[in-house]
C-alpha cells in the first residue's frame, strides 16, 4: 500500500510535529488521500509529485487488482499538470 504520511494523536510524531508548531489541521486517518496534517520539510508540490510517481511505479511493479488500481489511475490524472 502506498500513501501519505498522517500524525495521528497520540503518537510521538503526532507530539513532536505539535511541539514543533508544525501540524495543520486534523487527520483524516486515510493515508490514501493525498493529504498530510503537518507541515512537512519537503515542499507539497514535492511529496505529490514522489507519491504519484511511487503510485505508478507500484502498478507496473506489483500485481494490484481492483480499487487499488482504479484509485491510482484515478489519482494520476487528479495529479496531472493541467493543459
Amino acid at each position: 500500500m502506498v500513501g501519505l504520511l498522517q500524525a495521528v494523536p497520540g503518537t510521538k510524531l503526532h507530539a513532536r510535529l505539535h511541539q514543533q508548531g508544525r501540524l495543520i489541521g486534523h487527520t483524516t486517518g486515510d493515508n490514501v488521500d493525498d493529504t498530510t496534517n503537518f507541515v512537512s520539510r519537503t515542499n507539497r508540490e514535492t511529496l505529490r509529485d514522489g507519491y504519484r510517481r511511487r503510485c505508478t511505479i507500484s502498478i507496473r511493479q506489483v500485481r494490484i487488482t481492483g480499487g487499488s488500481v482504479r484509485f491510482c489511475a484515478s489519482f494520476a490524472r487528479r495529479m496531472a499538470p493541467a493543459p
